[in-house]
């Protein structure tokens, strides 16, 4: 397994730029630029997690899954990274929503020009999908179906509906919820409630549906998470500020 050191080992030299590229001018209104540096602060989000889920995904338990405390831990902290990104697709839904006049100013459209085709479709899935409109490619409509059905946050209706699902419904997973009771963190955990999470996507989408989005999430989030790359990068060469190599 890679070590943390290993994985920076495979970034890119450092450079820097001049960081009037994120200041506005006349041509470039603040709202845009702090549009786009709250982007770059997402890719590097999502960056982070879905290392965090390849990690997750070496610790696997090699034993085949059964009830026990290793799957149940492991199956746990793989369905919270989930959460978490989808948290990250979420924010960035919101986030434009609430720029929708800023996602449309002329200097930015000329950076999308800029981009992939690969990432300028994704931009522009993520753009149809927060915006409220339905999209025809399969990215969108797997961003939509995340949108409108996949819920990251503690809302106590929908971890009940889970929990319900899960326990006590006519699909129940088990007649006895689990528990490890320590007298620390470190002995303690709640399978009941992690299973109260998976029970209410599995109420909302179908078992085999759920098993899909929870699969290929990661895979999604890198299409977008490329598209936002390529948007940042592009934004600061095309305010005319270069890049300069920089001495580690």
């Amino acid at each position: 397994m890679k070590s943390f050191r290993d994985e920076c080992t495979e970034l890119a030299p450092l450079e820097t730029f001049d960081p009037a590229a994120f200041a506005g001018g006349a041509d470039v209104p603040q709202e845009l630029c702090n549009l786009v540096l709250s982007l770059a602060l997402i890719y590097n989000d999502c960056k982070d997690v879905i290392y965090s889920r390849i990690l997750l995904g070496e610790s696997r338990p090699q034993h085949p899954a059964r009830k026990d405390r290793p799957w149940g831990a492991w199956a746990g902290v793989d369905f919270h990274i989930f959460r978490l990104l989808v948290g990250l697709l979420h924010e960035l839904f919101d986030l434009i929503r609430d720029n929708q006049d800023v996602i449309r100013h002329p200097f930015l459209e000329s950076v999308i020009k800029q981009l992939s085709p690969a990432a300028r479709e994704a931009w522009n899935a993520v753009i149809t999908v927060a915006s409220g409109a339905t999209p025809a490619d399969a990215l969108g409509k797997s961003l939509l179906l995340i949108r409108n059905k996949v819920s990251s946050h503690y809302d106590p209706k929908a971890i009940v509906a889970g929990y319900r699902h899960h326990f006590l419904g006519t699909e129940k997973l088990d007649d006895r919820a689990f528990i490890s009771r320590g007298g620390n963190m470190k002995s303690t955990r709640f399978y009941f409630a992690d299973a109260a999470a998976t029970g209410y996507l599995r109420s909302i989408v179908g078992k085999d549906q759920s098993e899909e989005i929870t699969m290929n999430v990661a895979d999604l989030l890198r299409s977008v998470n490329y598209a936002l790359m390529g948007l940042v990068e592009a934004f600061i060469q095309k305010r005319g500020y270069a890049y300069r190599a920089s001495a580690e």
